[in-house]
């Protein structure tokens, strides 16, 4: 099989018109690429990148602060809910005291009032 010089300059052909559509598209695309960031770089200008940062650590270190102030109160919550707890039975404790003393107030009143009853206490004497 023979190749003819017309076949070969056709195939050459072929072949760099290929390789130049390529170079075309492949330029095409790396020029999109430079054009938009170049478009970010104006954009980044208009909103003020440095500025914008400076109040985005603002914010964040607001944030942490608040984040630190939650997980304070909650700390908080879990130590007031352990001291309602030790009331309720601080509470129970003093009623049952209470109750006790009522008991013994109740117990002195009954000897006195025996006491009272085999030695009375006569008023005015002088």
């Amino acid at each position: 099989m023979s190749i003819t010089y017309k076949q070969a300059a056709g195939a050459a052909f072929a072949l760099v018109g290929a390789t130049a559509t390529a170079t075309w598209n492949i330029r095409n695309d790396r020029l999109e690429e430079l054009d938009s960031i170049v478009n970010s770089y104006e954009a980044a200008e208009s909103w003020k990148v440095p500025e914008t940062i400076a109040k985005l650590d603002k914010s964040v270190e607001y944030l942490n602060s608040e984040l630190g102030l939650i997980a304070e109160n909650q700390k908080y919550k879990e130590e007031i809910d352990e001291l309602m707890a030790q009331v309720s039975e601080l509470s129970e404790t003093v009623s049952m005291k209470n109750n006790q003393i009522s008991a013994l107030e109740d117990k002195v009143a009954e000897q006195e009032q025996f006491v009272n009853e085999f030695f009375p206490i006569q008023k005015n004497l002088f």
